[in-house]
């Protein structure tokens, strides 16, 4: 993704602490209206601990250095959980 303000540019498939992952991104991201929240399916194998081949995993993430947190898994060898999508509550 590229930050418009600064120029930079910020893989979502990223640990705190700099890991990047080592899949892909699979069916696309999505990112909120007020670019705050990009939500996206990945098939890497070490952003969550005990993750095998063949499974994708749905991740949520908050820009721009938020935490990542893995929202749903796919079935490992079938492939595609759902497609992400971002949704607004009211408070």
């Amino acid at each position: 993704m590229l930050d418009l303000t600064t120029g930079a540019t910020l893989n979502a498939a990223t640990l705190s602490n700099g890991t990047t992952g080592n899949g892909t991104v699979t069916l696309g991201m999505l990112l909120s209206r007020d670019g705050r929240v990009t939500a996206f399916d990945n098939n890497s194998t070490n952003l969550v601990a005990g993750t095998s081949t063949n499974v994708v995993r749905t991740y949520r993430r908050l820009l721009p250095r938020g935490g990542l947190l893995s929202l749903q898994v796919g079935t490992p060898g079938r492939g595609q959980v759902n497609r992400p999508s971002l949704t607004i509550h009211a408070a």
